[in-house]
């Protein structure tokens, strides 16, 4: 089992990783949104067997060593959002006493896995979901022609 503790330190990166973590994000406006794996805690990547936060990848890559105990969190509300511009480093205290209005256990996303904006209310993707109803229908009609 990987290791998965969000306070390791970050090792140094290279360029493939780097291009890696990268690759996991899709610009919204100026929102940049992880589109990798992700939990209840934020986004997620697996770096040499070992679990990391997108977040803490994306600051370490930025903004460089992130100091013992301290946290990142997005600023901007936008839960899977790694912009380095919207991030903040700092101690548990310093985050949560930061508004409530931008974090308020904050967990859902206005994007999905994909990076697609979601529609205003609904709990799923509206392309994904159509993505999967072609996939599925596909798949049921290669079965019939069987």
């Amino acid at each position: 089992m990987p290791k998965q503790d969000v306070a390791l330190e970050i090792p140094a990166l290279n360029a493939e990783q780097i291009n890696v973590v990268l690759s996991k994000v899709n610009e919204h406006g100026s929102h940049w949104i992880w589109t990798g794996s992700n939990n209840r805690s934020g986004g997620r990547l697996m770096i040499a067997g070992v679990r990391y936060s997108a977040r803490r990848l994306m600051w370490t890559i930025f903004h460089g060593k992130i100091p013992d105990n301290y946290m990142i969190a997005p600023s901007c509300g936008e839960w899977l959002c790694v912009n380095p511009n919207h991030l903040v480093c700092g101690n548990n205290l310093m985050i949560q006493s930061m508004s409530s209005e931008t974090f308020a256990g904050r967990v859902d996303s206005d994007y999905c896995n994909s990076g697609h904006k979601r529609e205003l209310g609904a709990g799923k993707c509206a392309i994904c979901n159509r993505e999967q109803t072609a996939k599925s229908k596909r798949k049921k009609n290669s079965m019939e022609d069987k």
